[in-house]
């Protein structure tokens, strides 16, 4: 179970990581109740001393990609970025 915080609330996730190699591939299930289940894989790549980060969701049907994680992926995205710059 993942929770993030919004607004005065949370969002519940729940799945399963299925595969994890170490700064290369990540790949887990996002449990979508009754709608089935998402899948996750973001890969890690190294290009000219930069890490390309790829994201592909898999989705049941068409209901769960149009209100799934990819509205959120730029602010999340943007999170990261400021995390990673405030760290290095």
């Amino acid at each position: 179970k993942l929770v993030f915080p919004v607004d005065g609330s949370t969002m519940e996730f729940y799945g399963t990581y299925t595969e994890v190699k170490p700064n290369s591939r990540l790949v887990w299930t996002n449990d979508e109740g009754d709608s089935g289940v998402t899948i996750t894989t973001v890969t890690f790549e190294e290009c000219d001393g930069k890490t390309q980060i790829t994201i592909h969701d898999l989705y049941p049907n068409t209901e769960c990609m149009q209100g799934g994680s990819m509205n959120a992926m730029p602010e999340s995205l943007g999170q990261l970025e400021e995390m990673l710059l405030s760290a290095g």
